[in-house]
């Protein structure tokens, strides 16, 4: 019944140990830039096919759209999942490549 607050595992320990070393430190600097990448790329392709996306500095981009809601049932039926704001836009996590072609791909649709 008694246990450290916020307590860590060894095993959680030894991951964010490995994750400060040199290695770790570059492997996350390299996703880091393969999603900044990523989320210019898909911002550019909505842009060019007249979407307004507004600059991002997350892990997602931000798709303005009135009929936000039959974008979000759209990409769903299309097994993409996105968070939808009625009437507003939605939110479009920046995943793997080929998610994110899909999720052009859908979005280009008329």
């Amino acid at each position: 019944k008694v246990a450290t607050p916020f307590g860590v595992s060894s095993v959680a320990q030894a991951a964010a140990v490995a994750a400060l070393q040199p290695e770790g430190v570059a492997h996350m600097r390299d996703s880091v830039d393969a999603a900044v990448a990523e989320r210019d790329r898909m911002a550019a392709e909505l842009r060019e096919g007249g979407r307004e996306v507004p600059d991002s500095q997350a892990n997602f981009v931000w798709v303005a759209a009135a009929d936000a809601q039959d974008l979000a049932a759209r990409l769903d039926r299309n097994g993409l999942t996105v968070r939808v704001f009625p009437g507003e836009g939605i939110r479009v996590s920046i995943g793997p490549r080929g998610a994110n072609d899909r999720v052009l791909d859908v979005l280009s649709e008329p």
